[in-house]
């Protein structure tokens, strides 16, 4: 039982394991594009002397920040949840560091108002699920890419309230990170998010960010993203490692992990009545 709830509470790293040790780290962020207000615990474990590992995170979400939604228009409201679990496999050839990874998140979340006047009823908690994978090289400690995906799997479009529909969108994405100095580094990356359901297309989007290290154990990132369906958003993320390693690119496996949620669809202002009665999600309802 005490190794379930220490798996439960992972966090990752970035460090290949030259020793048992494990890596507690604690990390919150700003609310992004899709993504709320967190901040969790967690731990990267060695399982190997080879590189093999598994690493997590559990968090607690809050409410959006203001009149600004993370989703587009719905706001998040109350305390949430989210899991972050990986096992994954990292190994060395010359000036080369691999790294390969996948798993499973979580997220449950509590919905409120909107952010653009809308009156909404019968505000709800939602739960949705996604597998992820992710492959990485480290060039001459230099240059860091990682390619990823983030397929949500189950039931991928809820209902928030009686007027919008909440849909977990796949992500595919490159992110290329180079390293100024011991304290600072760049990242740019390029992704695509679409969704099992019409309409429910972000398309494609861009961010960058830096990642400064304050001291070996704090790390700031802040954050700019853009793209069609959330435009522009700001985020920062603030982490706090107690393990026995840390590197340049500790930070930055943390990133894309989240379950990203859109509301693109409103009902119909023809059908007012049919969208109280049967909800966002009914063909009579639906733009």
């Amino acid at each position: 039982m005490k190794k379930l709830l220490l798996l439960l509470l992972m966090i990752p790293t970035i460090s290949i394991a030259e020793d048992k040790g494990i890596d507690w780290r604690v990390e919150a962020q700003s609310q992004a594009a899709g993504t709320p207000n967190q901040a969790g615990i967690g731990a990267f474990v060695p399982l190997s002397s080879e590189g093999f590992y598994f690493d997590g995170i559990a968090k607690a979400s809050f409410s959006d920040i203001g009149n600004e939604s993370s989703l587009k228009d719905t706001k998040v409201s109350g305390i949430g949840a989210s899991s972050s679990l990986r096992l994954g496999q990292s190994w060395s050839s010359n000036n080369y560091v691999f790294d390969i990874n996948a798993g499973y998140d979580t997220r449950y979340m509590k919905t409120g108002n909107t952010d653009n006047g809308v009156n909404v009823i019968d505000k709800k908690n939602v739960f949705y699920h996604q597998l992820a994978y992710s492959a990485a090289v480290f060039i001459d400690e230099t240059f860091y890419v990682n390619a990823y995906g983030l397929t949500p799997v189950g039931s991928t479009k809820k209902d928030l309230n009686n007027t919008y529909v909440g849909i977990a969108l796949h992500t595919y994405g490159l992110d290329i990170s180079y390293v100024i100095n011991d304290s600072l580094n760049t990242v740019l990356g390029y992704y695509y998010q679409d969704s099992d359901t019409s309409g429910g297309t972000v398309g494609s989007g861009v961010k960058a960010g830096l990642d400064y290290k304050i001291n070996d154990q704090l790390a700031l990132a802040p954050n700019i993203s853009y793209d069609n369906g959330f435009n522009t958003r700001f985020s920062l993320n603030l982490t706090y490692q107690f393990g026995t390693t840390s590197d340049t690119f500790s930070s930055l496996r943390s990133n894309n992990r989240d379950i990203r949620v859109y509301d693109p669809y409103i009902c119909s202002t023809k059908e007012p009545f049919l969208c109280h009665v049967f909800g966002p999600t009914h063909p009579f309802n639906l733009n």
